[in-house]
């Protein structure tokens, strides 16, 4: 079982989107670009881009840290990533990066699915699998009531309503 970033190849794969990670730019601390809280993709357009086919997502933030351009990357990336001379701006204008479980077919058990479904929120209160029992395990019947003479008896109360 694997988290994967959509497009892949679904032969031989069961594949649950999970959620969209929101893109940011890489820029240096120094930047224009890192004083905003979010910046659309068109004001980036004379920027030098680092492109993940070029070079690995470490490569980039290190040139990027180094003043020779930016790079767009999935916020989770640009965190593994991160260094003190850089920031990562959100960035409007691009497409996020969808996430997904993938497992192998042939690995469709009991065990992956039930795994499948607390990923996808399902709890034991859900349709799907077994009810589990009460909390507490299985119900025992209720035993009978001391008649009121086995008790302990009350004490009696003060003025002001509290127990002496």
């Amino acid at each position: 079982m694997s988290l994967v970033r959509l497009p892949v190849d679904p032969a031989g794969l069961h594949v649950v989107p999970l959620y969209v990670e929101q893109p940011v730019v890489v820029v240096p601390r120094d930047h224009v670009v890192s004083a905003f809280d979010s910046i659309d993709v068109a004001e980036l357009a004379d920027e030098h881009h680092w492109s993940l086919a070029e070079v690995t997502a470490k490569e980039a933030v290190e040139a990027v840290a180094g003043g020779t351009g930016v790079v767009v990357l999935p916020m989770s990336v640009a965190r593994l990533h991160h260094r003190r001379d850089v920031v990562a701006v959100p960035v409007d204008g691009v497409e996020g990066s969808q996430v997904a479980l993938a497992w192998l077919v042939e690995r469709d058990d009991e065990l992956t699915q039930e795994l499948v479904g607390v990923v996808r929120g399902r709890t034991a209160r859900s349709s799907r699998g077994e009810q589990p029992e009460p909390s507490g395990g299985p119900r025992q019947p209720k035993q009978p009531r001391k008649p009121r003479s086995a008790q302990r008896p009350r004490q009696p109360r003060n003025p002001r309503g509290r127990r002496r």
